[in-house]
């Protein structure tokens, strides 16, 4: 495989960040129910374009070095501290059921601000093309966002999909609650709730400073340099 390189996303970055976020999130009910039937992309490329335009969010690119414009991967980190957000509306397209988005998102926004989260970074979304995956490229990502967070000496939050659970587990992470958070979907015709997991990174994941601390994100990013450089 060609040498992986990590560099800040560009404005023509977006596109294809906007695309593996569909494919690799067709499942969830956002875009199986909210947009069942619906050209998804452009709700998904101008949620990608508003955070990018965000100063407190941070996108990282992987690139192939054959390729420097070829995105294999990205991730986009929140910064911590107390913030202004500006919330995304999307503009739903023509038969997007806007019951469902209305019922999700209150949903998801009322469970998040009961949290005790206030002002810790995030990250926010992580996405490897399906073709790259299983090749530590995400894990790379990871560790790269976890450098700035390590060094600031911050804790840090994700909300994981059952898919992301065991990756983050790998860094530090824990859940509030092993078993998750439900979302009843009954009403949109679902026979099971959707459960995430709210998890917390402890500062420098939960390990002395030194050694450990290297170990646990430098001494992986040389790892994964002698792999792929």
């Amino acid at each position: 495989m060609s040498e992986i390189l990590l560099r800040p996303a560009t404005p023509e970055d977006l596109p294809a960040i906007a695309a593996y976020g569909v494919t690799n999130s067709s499942d969830m009910p956002i875009y199986s129910i909210g947009l069942a039937g619906c050209d998804s992309f452009p709700v998904s490329l101008a949620r990608t374009k508003h955070f990018f335009s965000q100063p407190y969010y941070h996108f990282t690119v992987a690139v192939l070095s054959s390729s420097p414009s070829t995105v294999v991967g990205y991730i986009c980190a929140k910064d911590g501290g107390e913030l202004v957000e500006v919330p995304f509306k999307p503009d739903l397209p023509e038969g997007a059921n806007k019951e469902f988005f209305g019922y999700f998102l209150g949903k998801s926004e009322a469970h998040k601000n009961a949290l005790p989260i206030q002002g810790l970074p995030e990250l926010e979304m992580l996405d490897v093309s399906p073709e790259y995956q299983r090749k530590g490229i995400g894990k790379l990502l990871v560790a790269e966002m976890l450098k700035g967070v390590d060094e600031r000496g911050e804790r840090c939050f994700v909300h994981s999909s059952g898919m992301g659970k065991g990756l983050y587990e790998q860094f530090g992470w824990k859940a509030f609650e092993e078993k998750g958070w439900e979302i009843d979907l009954s009403r949109f015709g679902e026979e099971k709730p959707y459960v995430t997991w709210d998890m917390v990174r402890e500062v420098r994941g939960g390990v002395d400073v030194g050694k450990g601390t290297e170990e646990n994100v430098g001494g992986f990013l040389r790892r994964m340099e002698k792999k792929y450089g």
